[in-house]
């Protein structure tokens, strides 16, 4: 009866570990589908859910980190900040700088499409912050991502200057991961805050 229930309990064990890396698997399936089509990705990840529940906690956490991507980059509003927070909250504690940097990001973008700009600029500059620019796995296409937002609200703040100094960052960054989109994304605000600031010759300039 012994040996049946060892035998039993590594058969579990096995197949548990098999579904795991599946889902691993499937998860850096989705990662690297995000960049080209988010709307793909986030059905992918919805998909998961009912397998997800039932990973351990670091593996449910990651996938709800990159559900909730995957939803911004498919340009699906968040409607509260509570998901965004859950994911500080554990990253914090139990993240790398990555996994931190883009937990904050999240939140950041939760309180952006409910109009609190001055919070969701606060999660931009801790996202970035958490980021070790020294990692050679240091996420530097994200960092352009997010220093773009921090320019974006900048300008809608009417402060050209510090939108300048965020977007020249965007725009060292989405260069840095050949990220064709944050560099054009870069250029046309900075053009938009220097013709803020009077500066036509300027904004001219950048298309040279």
């Amino acid at each position: 009866m012994i040996r049946i229930l060892l035998l039993l309990f590594a058969v579990i064990s096995l197949t548990s570990c098999h579904h795991r890396q599946v889902f691993r698997q499937q998860l850096a399936m989705a990662d690297t589908l995000m960049r080209t089509d988010a709307d793909s990705a986030y059905r992918l990840l919805c998909g998961m859910d009912l397998v997800a529940i039932r990973m351990p906690e670091p593996l449910r956490m990651e996938h709800l980190l990159l559900k909730c991507n995957a939803q911004n980059k498919a340009d699906l509003l968040f409607s509260s900040d509570s998901i965004g927070l859950e994911l500080v909250e554990y990253y914090d504690r139990k993240g790398n700088n990555n996994q931190r940097m883009l937990a904050h990001y999240i939140l950041g973008c939760a309180y952006r499409d409910i109009k609190d700009f001055p919070s969701a600029l606060q999660c931009f500059n801790e996202a970035v912050a958490a980021a070790d620019t020294n990692a050679t796995d240091c996420d530097i296409y994200q960092m352009g991502i997010i220093y773009g937002q921090i320019g974006d609200i900048y300008i809608n703040y009417a402060l050209p200057e510090k939108a300048i100094d965020a977007l020249d960052n965007c725009e060292y960054y989405s260069r840095l991961s050949d990220h064709q989109l944050g560099i054009y994304s870069s250029l046309v605000l900075k053009g938009k805050a220097l013709i803020s600031e009077g500066k036509i010759k300027e904004a001219l300039d950048l298309n040279d």
